[in-house]
């Protein structure tokens, strides 16, 4: 869920915002595209990295109960 969420904002959210920035405040034309890319795959790792280190990935999503067999099958 975490993995999901983080690629799913580095793309739409990170790559969109940083692609404009280069392009319309720095007016880097084409090279703005490569640039994104590089700072959202960063962004990306570095969300992963504290996902990872605050443990939340360890989480469980389903929760298990404990149920005893009855009789024979």
């Amino acid at each position: 869920m975490v993995n999901m969420v983080v690629d799913a904002s580095r793309l739409w959210v990170f790559r969109l915002a940083t692609i404009w920035t280069f392009e319309n405040i720095f007016h880097m034309q084409e090279q703005s595209i490569w640039y994104a890319v590089v700072v959202s795959n960063g962004i990306g790792a570095a969300m992963l990295f504290i996902a990872y280190r605050l443990g939340i990935w360890k989480k469980d999503i389903i929760k298990h109960k404990n149920v005893q067999p009855q009789g024979n099958l």
